[in-house]
C-alpha cells in the first residue's frame, strides 16, 4: 500500500470489482472480503503488492474479524487527533 502508484491501485481496485462481481453471478457468494496486508509487521509474506479475494457464502463459518485481538488501552479519539494533526 505504501509503495503502490495510485493510478496502479486505482485499476488494481477495478479489476478486484469486476472479479467480486463475477464470484457473485457465477459462484453465488453472498458476499466478499478484500485482504491486503502492507508490511512485515502486518504479516505481509509477499514482498508485491497484491489482495486477496475471500469469496463468502451464508454460514461458512469464517471470521476475518480481529475486534477481539484490538488493544483497549488505544482509543479511537487519539488515533484521530493524531491523524488530523
Amino acid at each position: 500500500m505504501f509503495d503502490i502508484p495510485k493510478e496502479i491501485l486505482e485499476k488494481i481496485i477495478f479489476v478486484a470489482k469486476t472479479l467480486a462481481e463475477k464470484y457473485k453471478e457465477k459462484l453465488n457468494i453472498a458476499g466478499v472480503n478484500i485482504l491486503h496486508a502492507s508490511g512485515k509487521n502486518a504479516q505481509q509474506s509477499v514482498f508485491h503488492f497484491h489482495i486477496h479475494l475471500v469469496p463468502r457464502y451464508p454460514k461458512d463459518g469464517t471470521n476475518l474479524w480481529f475486534h477481539k485481538y484490538s488493544k483497549p488501552e488505544i482509543k479511537l479519539e487519539d488515533v484521530f487527533r493524531k491523524i488530523i494533526e
